[in-house]
């Protein structure tokens, strides 16, 4: 693009100074006429060249700007993704965070859970056994079997098998 620019300036000051000079003393300086269709095909040949240099400074600053553009929309995109990757990582650690909170809650309750299964079924054992005692430990029939399971499980909370 310098380059561009330098060979632009130089065409530039070429024709600023043959502008000044008036046409019939560029006539008058050339001894031969041809001389003078010589400069003047120079002057439009620098004239081309000007343009030639303005086409590609302007192409090459549209495509410098688009590049820019470009460049701007990757950055754009990429802060947009690292600001998304951050906001997923921030909720995969809540969520981590939220279920380790919950297994250890969550271990602690089954922990009493099976404490009270534990509990309960030896209160059922114990009431079973106090009354086969107070049967005299003799044979029960299924129906009075059922009956103290029922009793039982009113008392333990634990339910009772019921009969077919």
């Amino acid at each position: 693009m310098d380059k561009n620019k330098r060979i632009l300036g130089g065409a530039l000051q070429s024709i600023y100074a043959s502008e000044n000079i008036g046409m019939i003393e560029v006539l008058l300086r050339k001894p031969r006429l041809s001389d003078f269709f010589d400069d003047m095909n120079n002057m439009m040949d620098v004239q081309d060249n000007i343009k030639t240099s303005l086409d590609k400074i302007v192409a090459l600053r549209t495509d410098l700007l688009d590049q820019k553009d470009q460049l701007a929309l990757k950055k754009d995109d990429a802060v947009s993704l690292q600001a998304y990757q951050a906001n997923q990582k921030q909720s995969l650690d809540g969520t981590k965070q939220t279920k380790s909170t919950l297994l250890k809650v969550t271990k602690g309750q089954e922990g009493l859970y099976q404490e009270l299964v534990k509990q309960t079924q030896k209160t059922a054992a114990q009431i079973r056994g106090q009354i086969l005692k107070l049967l005299g430990g003799g044979e029960l029939t299924f129906e009075q079997a059922y009956q103290f399971a029922k009793f039982a499980e009113q008392a333990t909370g634990v339910r009772a098998a019921e009969p077919l």
